[in-house]
């Protein structure tokens, strides 16, 4: 539970915030982090959530119904993949009952990229590769993407909770899904099941349509 968490308040954000939250799954199972009112980040590389982990990100200062949001995360690169596909996943959970939730954030996506996705499950800027029984939970939170949001593949099983969740593309970008699947490159066999209470879609956004991508709203 997170009143067993390692609660950190991160207030500096000239440091990429990937690497701060790195340094911090690198140390504990359980991490509750709080992002100080009023900043911009910037997250760029890979934070990867395995087996019995739980990571939680909190912009300081939201209210109920995605409002009051000070707390802006810019993604402006690719992390790395190769030279033909493009990997825009920022947070990977994978293993056995890893858990991610965000809440209380603006994010703004503006890679652009245009090569095809990679696979195994790096399709999206949050996604779960090789995952069982895991939880993704974006919350109370507003996002401006050119990528898909949520990927999936690589045999996963996992729920995908939504929120008061605003998703739109950016003004030139292209149609995105909300979740989706990944599966080229590695095995498949993924399901999904979607909580999409208070979820917000912009006219260009979508969920893949799948009989392996459930939605409950």
């Amino acid at each position: 539970s997170p009143s067993a968490c390692k609660n950190v308040l991160l207030d500096n954000p000239t440091t990429e915030l990937g690497e701060q939250l790195r340094a911090l799954v690198g140390k504990y199972r359980c991490t509750s982090v709080t992002l100080k009112a009023g900043t911009t980040w910037t997250w760029n590389s890979l934070v990867a959530v395995r087996a019995f982990q739980s990571l939680l990100v909190t912009g300081e200062g939201w209210t109920s119904g995605a409002n009051n949001l000070t707390v802006t995360i810019n993604m402006t690169n690719n992390p790395t993949y190769n030279t033909t596909h493009r990997g825009p996943a920022r947070l990977m959970i994978t293993g056995i009952a890893p858990s991610f939730t965000l809440t209380g954030v603006r994010i703004n996506e503006t890679q652009g990229d245009t090569r095809p996705y990679a696979g195994c499950g790096t399709g999206g800027l949050v996604s779960a590769g090789d995952a069982s029984y895991g939880v993704i939970s974006i919350d109370q939170s507003r996002i401006t993407s050119t990528v898909h949001v949520v990927g999936v593949g690589m045999r996963s099983d996992i729920n995908v909770r939504f929120g008061h969740t605003y998703i739109d593309t950016q003004p030139s970008g292209r149609a995105i899904f909300a979740v989706a699947l990944s599966n080229e490159e590695c095995f498949a066999g993924s399901r999904v099941l979607v909580h999409g209470s208070h979820t917000y879609l912009g006219p260009q956004v979508t969920y893949q349509a799948s009989p392996k991508i459930i939605i409950s709203d």
